[in-house]
């Protein structure tokens, strides 16, 4: 297996998963998380390597305003180390002009 092509599939793939939410939805989830970030995170073995694949969304620089996501993928190819092999994609999402 190639880890890396895998780690940036994964990455890609949680990134479009939580970009296709809008604004509101993580402004929700970041008011009932606080202070804490939103998120999420999983796992999955595959070919003996775990992959633990997350993200958080979490204010930019004021509450209520933009919000920074951002998804990451660990890979654990050896089981016995705590170090593992991380990407990480982030962006931001601008608060809409007419949310409340």
């Amino acid at each position: 297996m190639d880890i890396a092509a895998r780690l940036t599939k994964e990455t890609r793939e949680c990134l479009e998963r939580i970009t296709s939410f809008p604004w509101e939805v993580h402004a929700a989830a970041i008011r009932r998380r606080a202070p804490r970030p939103a998120g999420d995170t999983f796992g999955f073995l595959e070919d003996g390597v775990y992959f633990d694949v997350g993200d958080t969304a979490e204010w930019l620089d004021k509450p209520e305003g933009d919000i920074v996501l951002k998804a990451f993928v660990v890979a654990f190819p050896d089981p016995s180390s705590e170090d593992g092999i991380r990407e990480e994609l982030s962006v931001i999402l601008k608060r809409p002009e007419n949310s409340n």
